[in-house]
């Protein structure tokens, strides 16, 4: 009987296939069915699973070495069960992967969605995650504004090519009008829109020089 995929055979039949392989896996050594029955609840007595495990080496999936000694899967066996892998994964990542999109849509706070999806993947996968962010250095800047809290005090939100947005909160000597910082997020984010937060630095640190050297003049 020619076997092509694992939606050929029956529930029982595939749960008792990947069991045995399962086993040899682990032992390297023959599986038989009371192997099978007492560490798989199946529901099924031995001799119902040694009479499935008959009709899979009639398939061509599972091997008996010798007449007394249980059965091991064949390469066809070890096909269908890699395959059956691969399409589990596949099912989950497509699963993971809507259920991630659905938790941070709309979310470009740098700090909230690196608390969300980590919270999600930890969901997903029942182990820690640790989620890595992108290193501010080569994020490219889209716009910048300054927004003042205080005499004292501006708050600085940077919103990359990517949406992302980075906060932090500056101190100033100087107390500053809301309308000369508006004016400044302006200037500077025509100055240095397109660069990264590296090469907005060395820019600066060229404006500067300039600067300096026309007043010294």
């Amino acid at each position: 009987m020619d076997m092509s995929g694992s939606d050929v055979l029956g529930e029982r039949e595939q749960h008792i296939l990947f069991a045995v392989i399962g086993e040899y896996i682990s032992t390297a050594e023959p599986v038989g069915s009371r192997t099978v029955s007492r560490k798989h609840d199946l529901g099924l007595s031995p001799a119902s699973i040694r009479n499935i495990m008959a009709d899979l080496e009639e398939m061509g999936l599972l091997l008996q070495p010798h007449t007394s000694a249980g059965r091991i899967p064949t390469d066809k066996g070890f096909r269908l069960y890699v395959d059956h892998l691969e399409h589990t994964r596949q099912v989950l990542e497509e699963l993971a992967s809507h259920n991630i999109e659905g938790v941070l849509a709309g979310e470009t706070e740098l700090g909230n969605l690196m608390k969300k999806a980590t919270r999600v993947l930890s969901k997903l996968s029942k182990q820690a995650s640790v989620f890595l962010a992108p290193n501010l250095r080569t994020m490219v800047c889209r716009h910048i504004d300054f927004i003042k809290l205080s005499n004292s005090q501006v708050l600085v939100i940077f919103i990359s090519e990517s949406g992302l947005v980075h906060k932090r909160v500056i101190r100033l000597e100087d107390n500053i009008s809301q309308d000369l910082l508006d004016k400044i997020s302006k200037l500077v984010t025509t100055e240095l829109m397109g660069l990264s937060l590296s090469e907005i630095r060395r820019k600066l640190v060229r404006m500067m020089e300039n600067e300096k050297s026309r007043f010294d003049q």
